[in-house]
């Protein structure tokens, strides 16, 4: 169950109401304790369980330790709703959702997410000051939460997300939103899900460690090519909208989601940016083509990002690194055929995706060896040779063309889940003598 509670500096702010209605199979009990943010509990609210199917209400009220409970509910899903003089009512729908009703902030408003890791808060906000989104649970602030927000957020106010203690909270907005006050990230994800998401008034600030994600190639959302709206424009610090900014902080990531797209999305403009990360999420392939030199890491973390040469993947300095997260590289053409001066990280417990596209490629993966705990997946009709002494992997799925370890040595930790498959090149194995025998199942 997930709500979206807000407290602002002023009198009026949201009840936090613990425990939870919900669907029960034989009678039972619904309870839990009233508390305000510092966490303060409140006797005297007036709590009401209403039975969503039938519309029976019961009321009492909480006592001097903030409590109340509810014996001997009846099968069903309930609604419990908190009331008291000077505070915003707080409404929990047990299963069927959230609270609901318009939120209105004033000057450091905290809007938090809580009972869960994801949920969709779809009522309007209007922020007539700044704002909080915390990224955290409510009560327990070591916690990180995330959420979407698809109402839409208007006012002069802005907002700041922070995922408080921790880190790696992803707040997703996909409403039509116009607040003004630009948006700032602190050690969390922001995810505009469409252009008219991210407001066109307003600069949205990325700080070091956090993460811009925008949707690409669906309709509405941002495209390949430069000016707002678009990859390149991200990384020019232009917005989605016309008037929108975007600023990044070194050590900021811009994450491009290609799900939507119903083909390749290219972008050939040259992405520039000190100190800028670029990260591939979702299904589909995001095509660089241009001469880049923006200076952070490349993280591959699902899909296809796809280029024909080393100038693509960024600048050359030490920080410029090629991380595989889970997604693919795929190489096409004949001219790239190895990372150049781009180092390389694989991650542990991911797949390393190698798409070597052209069948007279040989692609040279260098000297950086995998992790133990990597799955190798190999396709695309040209060679990939591995260029480390010794490889450790946890299994291999060869699709297509040719896996060459020359002279080196592979162990497979899980060869029983090792697979050979394609039914036009068989998947060609060099140096079979420093494979262990895989179980080889043929498509």
């Amino acid at each position: 169950m997930k709500r979206l509670l807000a407290a602002t500096a002023l009198s009026c702010f949201i009840l936090a109401l613990t425990g939870s209605a919900i669907a029960q199979t034989s009678n039972g009990q619904v309870g839990g304790v009233v508390q305000d943010p510092s966490k303060a509990l409140i006797p005297g609210v007036s709590v009401t369980l209403r039975n969503v199917d039938t519309g029976v209400t019961t009321t009492q009220v909480t006592n001097e330790s903030g409590a109340y409970n509810f014996a001997s509910v009846p099968p069903g899903t309930y609604q419990v709703t908190g009331t008291l003089p000077g505070f915003k009512t707080s409404v929990t729908n047990g299963e069927r959702g959230l609270f609901t009703g318009d939120v209105s902030g004033g000057t450091n408003s905290i809007l938090s997410f809580e009972n869960g890791t994801t949920g969709v808060f779809s009522s309007a906000i209007t922020l007539n000051a700044n704002a909080i989104i915390g990224l955290r649970d409510w009560y327990n602030n070591a916690t990180v939460r995330g959420g979407t927000i698809s109402g839409n957020i208007g006012g002069a106010g802005g907002l700041t997300v922070n995922s408080g203690s921790g880190s790696g909270g992803t707040l997703t907005l996909s409403g039509t939103n116009s607040y003004g006050g630009g948006t700032t990230i602190t050690a969390s994800t922001v995810k505009f899900t469409k252009l008219v998401a991210m407001p066109a008034s307003g600069a949205v600030s990325v700080g070091a460690t956090s993460t811009l994600a925008v949707n690409a190639g669906g309709t509405g959302e941002w495209t390949g090519g430069t000016g707002n709206g678009t990859i390149g424009g991200l990384f020019a610090g232009l917005g989605g909208q016309a008037g929108g900014t975007v600023s990044f902080t070194s050590g900021a990531t811009l994450a491009v989601d290609t799900t939507n797209a119903g083909s390749t999305v290219t972008e050939s403009s040259n992405l520039t940016g000190t100190g800028i990360n670029l990260s591939k999420i979702g299904t589909g392939t995001l095509a660089l083509s241009g001469t880049n030199t923006f200076t952070g890491a490349t993280t591959l973390t699902a899909g296809t990002l796809s280029v024909a040469d080393t100038s693509h993947l960024g600048g050359t300095t030490a920080n410029n690194n090629i991380v595989f997260n889970g997604g693919t590289l795929q190489v096409t053409g004949t001219t790239m055929t190895s990372f150049g001066s781009h180092t390389r990280t694989y991650n542990a417990n991911a797949t390393a995706g190698f798409d070597i596209n052209n069948a007279a490629n040989n692609f040279n993966a260098g000297a950086t060896a995998f992790v133990a705990t990597t799955t190798l997946l190999k396709t695309g009709a040209g060679t990939l040779t591995l260029g480390a002494a010794s490889n450790t992997i946890k299994t291999l799925q060869l699709n297509q063309g040719t896996l060459d370890i020359g002279s080196n040595n592979l162990a497979i930790s899980n060869v029983g889940s090792t697979t050979i498959n394609d039914a036009s090149t068989s998947g060609t194995l060099l140096q079979m003598s420093r494979l262990p025998s895989p179980s080889k199942s043929m498509a």
